[in-house]
């Protein structure tokens, strides 16, 4: 894996009543905004096929896919995305 000096979040979610607000973007630019303010270059993030339409949200806010931290839990495979900060 690169030497990247990076920011992460675990979990993003948003409750199914809220959802379609814009409220999943404005979580990720806060993420932005923080990692940046802490001098990180890249925010890197993980998500499945189970949720495409999250992927989906990232790839159009230019998060690229990042195989390099792709793996595998339970049979499930987790792929993993970069954004450049």
């Amino acid at each position: 894996m690169l030497n990247l000096n990076v920011a992460a979040f675990r979990l993003l979610a948003v409750h199914s009543r809220a959802r379609g607000k814009g409220l999943g973007k404005l979580l990720i630019k806060a993420c932005f905004e923080q990692a940046r303010k802490e001098g990180s270059h890249h925010l890197v993030i993980h998500s499945t096929k189970y949720m495409m339409t999250a992927w989906k949200m990232y790839e159009r806010m230019g998060f690229e896919r990042f195989s390099e931290i792709d793996f595998e839990k339970n049979g499930v495979t987790v792929y993993g995305f970069r954004y450049k900060l």
